[in-house]
């Protein structure tokens, strides 16, 4: 077991012939041997990199994708045990994450004026906002200005989801934040 951040973990574990990473906020993902070390995801673009301290159990690894390297940290399973069991509390009664709307509000305010604040984000989504902001701010501008915002739940991998409806447009959206407030 492997934490990427307080609200993501990914299991390493075999089935049958296949070694498969399991992410706890999305699907499981077949990994093929490159060496001993260095793995790649079927059929996808990342990369997995185990540190190797001779122990034969990886004290750590580096997820790639998007030519980014994304560090993962290994934890006990307790840990990951702990994590879903939250989880399923806060999908057994449907409730957000504090603060996940006015997060969301916020970071669409930014997008519209073209001044998101890249500190509140995670590097990964930081870097690609950067590289979009044009599209996003341009699409925005299409579809108008926020005339709703509702809750609709929150999914297995934690993400609060939510219906906008814009003047043009209605649409869900996702956000996940970690303990250090960040969004992912």
């Amino acid at each position: 077991d492997y934490a990427q951040s307080d609200s993501a973990f990914v299991t390493v574990r075999r089935e049958g012939d296949h070694l498969l990473l399991d992410f706890s906020s999305g699907p499981k993902s077949e990994i093929l041997a490159e060496s001993e070390d260095h793995f790649f995801v079927k059929g996808g673009d990342a990369r997995v990199v185990f540190a190797n301290d001779g122990s034969g159990k990886a004290p750590s690894a580096a997820l790639w994708q998007m030519g980014r390297a994304l560090p993962l940290t290994r934890v006990d399973a307790a840990t990951v045990a702990e994590f879903k069991a939250r989880l399923q509390a806060r999908m057994q009664v449907q409730t957000p994450a504090l603060g996940t709307e006015a997060t969301l509000r916020r970071l669409y305010a930014g997008i519209e004026a073209g001044k998101p604040n890249y500190e509140d984000m995670q590097p990964l989504l930081a870097e690609a906002l950067r590289r979009d902001l044009p599209k996003f701010m341009a699409s925005y501008r299409q579809i108008g200005p926020i005339v709703s915002m509702k809750f609709a739940g929150v999914d297995g991998g934690g993400w609060d989801h939510y219906e906008v409806q814009r003047t043009n447009g209605r649409f869900q959206d996702s956000i996940i934040v970690g303990s250090d407030g960040k969004i992912a």
